[in-house]
């Protein structure tokens, strides 16, 4: 702490706190656990993503690379290469869903909820797999492209939510964990 002190660090933020009983089950005498960030303040990692943005070419370029990676796996069986982020925003690691639809009727989603990777790679990914791993569809086959609507669906920082009326039906999509 000392060092992190020395570096800068003038706040701390809980991150995860659990105790023995949480596994072993036996609550009478527990040793916890914590962990803390230790950083120099500012934006919170909640607000530094609530200011995420997309304009309307990112979000086109979004849209072309779901649509030529889908084309690539249906008629290749191979993955789209590397696209280059034509944007810091499409560098960000980021979240996202790409859904397919073929006469208004879902045709395959899959998406990540955590990010893992830059946007466009995340995109890339999983817009071929929604076309070919989707396991309630069978793959999208070639004579099907020309039918099939793409969403991406780009996903904001998970943060904890604390009260039940901060979300928004329809807006805020939830990972719920016990415990």
């Amino acid at each position: 702490m000392m060092a992190a002190e020395r570096l800068g660090a003038r706040q701390a933020t809980l991150v995860a706190y659990a105790n023995s009983g949480d596994t072993a089950g036996d609550r009478r005498q527990v040793v916890g656990y914590g962990a803390v960030a230790l950083h120099r303040g500012g934006a919170s990692a909640t607000e530094a993503g609530a200011s995420f943005s997309l304009n309307a070419a990112e979000l086109e370029e979004l849209l072309r690379v779901a649509r030529a990676s889908v084309e690539s796996v249906v008629r290749t069986g191979r993955r789209l290469p590397d696209p280059a982020p034509k944007s810091e925003a499409l560098a960000q690691d980021r979240g996202a869903f790409v859904t397919l639809r073929k006469g208004g009727e879902l045709r395959g989603c899959i998406g990540y909820v955590a990010p893992t990777k830059p946007l466009v790679l995340t995109v890339r990914d999983v817009a071929a797999m929604a076309a070919v791993e989707d396991s309630r569809f069978r793959p999208v086959a070639p004579q099907e492209l020309p039918f099939i609507d793409y969403e991406v669906s780009v996903l904001s920082r998970m943060r904890r939510v604390l009260d039940v009326n901060e979300i928004v039906v329809g807006r805020h999509g939830l990972l719920v964990r016990r415990n």
